[in-house]
């Protein structure tokens, strides 16, 4: 990604994004709590309030992606990412750009981001787990500049605090940045992310409640059924797209069954090159068991075989194995006798 992005190159989120999610909308509230399982994220928010919507996911899902792939804007040294060229390749890849109408979104959305707060706990009964940091130690952004708009973000850095790298680099989710361009709300990223995430490792289907659900991805409705309304239309859209994630939704909640992720793993690459194999090795017994049938139609074409039966033979399998049929293998044969 140093050079030029395209939509096939490799892209990340955090694990912590396909596991719980921050405000879908604006809210007055100092802090939310999601939970997945005995995972438990609060959300703190700055001064600015808690970030909300898209442009907050995005902007963490490219600084996962260019600390993942070492690009050169980061500087692990001083965990200083610069905001500039890259990250605006990047939105304009996935239909986001940063100008005109968007800017006082992205700049809102931005110092939300950079001023949260995350207090992680994973507790059992036996162990507790837990990590607590601020997005950001310092961040630098000259919205005003007197260049043209498009350049406006040019040198501007933020700098991360080590807590907030550490789990950007914890076990990242590879991601299709094809399907990140074609959704446009911020519940059907999360389930996106979520999804290819747990087939990663889903064996058997599971089922999921819809408060479980709830309490992860968080309800901004006034009741659990307008919640299930818009995780459906959200669901929806990432099928749409993503049509090897098989979903089911009842009543009671939702039942994953085992998919492929978005971005083949290496499990999956491994069973896939193991399948090709076996069906080159199908293909070879079958092409063998016909050839001796093949053999047989091609020399019953061939008048006069005599003594120059077994060359003639050797001469029509080469011919077979390279494609001709029967009757084109007697053909040639002629003409080379002649």
């Amino acid at each position: 990604m140093r050079n030029s992005l395209q939509l096939h190159d490799p892209a990340y989120v955090s694990k912590l994004a396909a596991q719980v999610s921050l405000p879908y909308k604006k809210s007055e509230e100092p802090q939310i709590v999601r939970t997945n399982g005995t995972l438990s994220v609060r959300f703190v928010a700055g001064s600015d309030g808690l970030p909300y919507g898209k442009y907050p996911r995005l902007m963490e899902m490219w600084l996962t992606t260019m600390i993942k792939t070492g690009n050169d804007c980061y500087d692990p040294r001083t965990r200083t990412m610069k905001l500039g060229g890259t990250f605006r390749a990047f939105m304009r890849l996935i239909g986001a750009e940063i100008g005109g109408n968007s800017m006082k979104q992205w700049r809102a959305q931005l110092e939300r981001l950079f001023g949260c707060s995350y207090v992680i706990t994973n507790n059992n009964d036996a162990e507790s787990h837990g990590a607590a940091f601020t997005v950001a130690s310092e961040w630098h952004i000259d919205w005003l500049r007197s260049e043209p708009q498009e350049d406006a973000l040019f040198e501007n850095t933020v700098v991360l605090t080590q807590g907030y790298v550490a789990k950007l680099e914890e076990n990242p989710v590879p991601i299709n940045l094809r399907i990140v361009a074609e959704l446009t709300k911020p519940m059907a990223l999360d389930i996106y992310a979520w999804l290819t995430r747990r087939y990663s490792y889903l064996r058997e289907p599971q089922s999921i409640s819809w408060q479980q659900l709830s309490e992860q991805f968080g309800s901004t409705s006034a009741t659990m059924k307008r919640f299930r309304q818009s995780f459906k239309r959200a669901l929806a859209d990432v099928q749409t797209v993503y049509p090897q994630a098989k979903v089911v939704c009842g009543t009671k909640g939702i039942t994953l069954f085992p998919s492929a992720t978005s971005v083949p793993t290496a499990r999956e690459k491994a069973a896939t090159q193991i399948s090709a194999r076996m069906e080159r090795k199908a293909a070879r017994t079958a092409k063998e068991s016909l050839s001796e049938a093949d053999i047989t139609e091609a020399l019953s074409y061939i008048e006069n075989l005599g003594d120059d039966y077994l060359p003639i033979r050797r001469r029509i399998i080469a011919l077979l194995k390279v494609g001709y049929s029967p009757r084109e293998v007697s053909d040639q044969i002629e003409k080379e006798r002649k």
